[in-house]
């Protein structure tokens, strides 16, 4: 028989077989629709960081891409604050997109004085008031050899500067009449603008307002456990940093050997659901039990009960004329805040002069995220130098008259033309303090 002989491979008939192309990776998903947040980040990858920048900007209001923004007086947004308070908020705060972590407010402070019915306001982070019409009034629940007491009632009058701390229980209320007029600036612990404040009041039902979480009473804070995950800040520490490490309240109990429905309890600081009755007891824990609660989450509880030994520091505008050559130029307080604090105020006071004053930028802007000016009183022309990345530096003259807010991101004033006598308070937002506490009392 005769043998076949081998073929070599791929040898055969002179038929070739139709192979289907295969696609390029790229043309095998599907493309993103145009407008989506797909499209952006698959855009970016053949057009470059720069392209997806140049699309946010055109979807994004034109305030939210400033170097800076302008509110006149009147602009305010109305808006809804979770607290139980009577007070009445607008927000002048900057952009939401800037991310700056702090709001302004300019409040109607109202209501009477406290009575012992009348619950009391907390929440971590800071708080600054200014009085523009009327004084505001307030009082803290402190302990003392005595027990738990209400303070003597504090009265901040128009012209001062108060910085609270307001991790203690406080009420405030308007005097002479019941209402006064304040510009208000407030950091939150998470570092949130919202963390405080809510939507448009008009946007929002009753039934979609959650309860106010952060009021208290006086008989509730009789509790040593209670008051203790108030004013030492332990409930939103503990709360805040368990998000952080993104732990379910389950997870952090099981791995520091803590009840879970205790854990829940001290971190809600809340009427227990089912009795309606405040549990004085069942937030309560053994110390061992605590620190290593505190260890786990990197807590410093030891700084957190030296913080709660600070009340507030009041503090003057400036009458006399501000010398902007001195390194403590336009200092509202004698001394500083015992506690870690990013919000730094500076006021100005300038007589009206034909020639212009040159601002010192490297002082107050050189490590700033955000800042922002209140005029109080006059008027005054600023003009900016803008320091925006990938674009050669401009400036631009802006005017701002009595109760307008300036708020600068990346804009720094250079020189003011004061046409009249003028007031202006500044605030900026440092992500490090650097003030020198050493001068502080222990």
């Amino acid at each position: 028989m005769r043998k076949r002989s081998a073929r070599p491979p791929g040898a055969g008939s002179s038929k070739k077989r139709k192979v289907k192309p295969v696609a390029p990776p790229e043309e095998i998903s599907p493309r993103p629709k145009s407008g989506t947040l797909g499209w952006l980040d698959k855009q970016g990858w053949t057009e470059g960081q720069e392209f997806v920048r140049r699309a946010i900007e055109q979807w994004t209001s034109r305030a939210d891409r400033a170097a800076y923004q302008i509110l006149q007086e009147g602009e305010g947004r109305p808006i809804y604050r979770n607290d139980p308070s009577a007070h009445e908020y607008l927000d002048y705060s900057p952009p939401s997109l800037w991310g700056a972590p702090y709001s302004v407010l300019r409040v109607a402070v109202k209501g009477t004085p406290w009575e012992a019915s009348q619950p009391f306001m907390f929440h971590g982070g800071e708080e600054i008031l200014i009085p523009i019409e009327g004084e505001v009034s307030y009082v803290f629940a402190q302990t003392s050899a005595q027990g738990l007491e209400v303070s003597r009632s504090t009265v901040v009058r128009t012209g001062q500067i108060v910085r609270i701390n307001p991790q203690l229980p406080h009420f405030a209320w308007g005097l002479p009449n019941g209402t006064t007029t304040a510009w208000m600036f407030m950091r939150y612990l998470s570092d949130s603008a919202r963390g405080l404040v809510g939507l448009d009041p008009f946007l929002l039902t009753a039934s979609e307002r959650s309860p106010a979480p952060r009021s208290i009473t006086l008989e509730q804070l009789k509790s040593p456990t209670t008051h203790a995950l108030v004013a030492w800040g332990l409930s939103e520490y503990i709360r805040i940093l368990r998000q952080r490490a993104n732990l379910t309240v389950d997870g952090l109990a099981k791995a520091c050997g803590i009840d879970a429905g205790l854990l829940s309890r001290m971190e809600s600081v809340q009427r227990d659901a089912a009795t309606k009755d405040w549990d004085l007891s069942g937030t309560n824990l053994s110390l061992d039990a605590l620190l290593k609660l505190c260890e786990f989450l990197s807590l410093p509880l030891l700084q957190l009960i030296d913080q709660a030994s600070w009340v507030y520091d009041i503090g003057t505008m400036l009458e006399r004329p501000t010398d902007l050559k001195k390194p403590d130029a336009g200092a509202l307080f004698t001394q500083t805040a015992n506690l870690p604090h990013h919000l730094h105020t500076s006021g100005y006071c300038l007589k009206a002069r034909p020639k212009a004053y040159v601002l010192p930028l490297e002082r107050y802007f050189d490590s700033a995220t955000a800042a922002s000016w209140i005029v109080l009183k006059g008027a005054v022309t600023i003009e900016l130098q803008l320091r925006q990345v990938s674009a050669p530096v401009s400036r631009h003259r802006i005017t701002l008259s009595e109760g307008s807010v300036l708020h600068l991101r990346d804009a720094q004033p250079a020189t003011l033309e004061v046409h009249t006598d003028t007031t202006i308070l500044q605030v900026t937002y440092l992500s490090a303090c650097r003030c020198d506490r050493s001068a502080v009392p222990a």
